[in-house]
Formats: structure tokens, C-alpha cells, sequence
């Protein structure tokens, strides 16, 4: 069961998610945002609850393991054959998670950057398409998740241009984040 406070305040977000357009620039950001704080809250949420029932142990930190939580632990908690078939039953993820991967096979943005120079890493994004490309469920599904929590790093942190085409990078991950999203949401509200 999730208490009334954290059920009203994703509520609120998503449906403010649900205003925007998805082809508007400003409205695709303003959506990835909306979706990541919900996200960010949800698996919050599910990260303490595993810890509370001792599945993880995120006692004697200095700080919340919030890449960890949103790459990881949420796989753990939702389980990886669990949003696996959720994604394969949902017509728009399965092509959402394809164009992740023609995103980065045809270089048409660099996902992973360095975390101080911000210049591209080219191995890293290879990688990357080689685990979503991957038939092991477990390795696939955390791909997905490091992809999005790497676009979230880009957005949040990095200095990146404010182009139009970079809708085709956030639609397709807007997607998969607001399945994940009710993945999360459903779990927490009837566990």
C-alpha cells in the first residue's frame, strides 16, 4: 500500500505529463522532466522498501544510491521478466526500445558522456547497444533503464544544445519511462 501523500502527488504529475504535446521541443523536455520526478519518487519509494525488508542494503551511506535505485533496484523490485513482458505486450514500447537502439547504432545522439569533459564515449554507448540488443532479459531490461537514467544525466547535468531533433531521442524514452512509471506505481499501490 502507498500512502495518500506520495499516491496524490504521482498522480498530479502524471497526469500533467499527459498535457503536454509530444512534438513540441519545449513540451517533450517538459514531459521527461514531469515523468523523472515521478520516476525519481516511485523508485525512491521501492529502493526503501526493499531495504526495509533487508533484499538490499543501503545503510551506513553518506547519500541515497540513486543511480543504483533507478538502474537496478527498480529491475530488482519490479523484476526484470515483469517489465520484459510488459514492454513486449505495449506496441508503442517495443518501438520505442528499437529506436533506442537505431539512436545509437546510427550515432544520432551520444548517450553516454563523460562525466567531467561532457565529450561523448563512443565504447561506452557501443556497449550499451550491445546489452539491448542482448537475449538475456535481466541484461536488456537494466540497458534500458541505464539508457534513460543516462539521458536524465545529459539533461539535468551536461551542456547540452536545445535542437528540435532531439524529440526523437525523449519521445521514444517518455514512453518507456511512463511504462515503467505504471509498472511502479501499480506494485507499490497494491503491495
Amino acid at each position: 500500500m502507498i500512502n495518500q501523500e506520495i499516491q496524490d502527488f504521482c498522480e498530479k504529475w502524471i497526469e500533467k505529463a499527459k498535457a503536454y504535446s509530444n512534438d513540441n521541443l519545449q513540451d517533450v523536455f517538459d514531459k521527461f522532466f514531469t515523468l523523472f520526478v515521478v520516476y525519481n519518487r516511485l523508485y525512491v519509494e521501492a529502493t526503501f522498501r526493499m531495504s526495509n525488508k533487508g533484499e538490499i542494503n543501503i545503510q551506513n551511506r553518506n547519500s541515497f544510491p540513486d543511480s543504483q535505485a533507478a538502474k537496478n533496484y527498480v529491475i530488482q523490485y519490479l523484476n526484470s521478466n515483469t517489465i520484459n513482458n510488459a514492454f513486449n505486450v505495449d506496441e508503442n514500447c517495443t518501438h520505442a526500445i528499437e529506436r533506442l537502439k537505431v539512436i545509437i547504432r546510427d550515432q544520432e545522439f551520444n548517450i553516454k558522456l563523460n562525466m567531467v569533459t561532457g565529450f561523448p564515449e563512443r565504447e561506452k554507448d557501443l556497449e550499451l547497444l550491445t546489452k539491448l540488443e542482448a537475449n538475456h532479459t535481466d541484461r536488456k531490461i537494466k540497458a534500458i533503464a541505464d539508457f534513460i537514467y543516462s539521458i536524465r544525466c545529459n539533461v539535468f547535468h551536461a551542456q547540452k544544445g536545445y535542437v528540435q531533433n532531439q524529440v526523437n531521442v525523449l519521445n521514444p524514452v517518455n514512453t518507456i519511462l511512463m511504462k515503467l512509471i505504471d509498472l511502479l506505481f501499480d506494485k507499490l499501490k497494491n503491495e
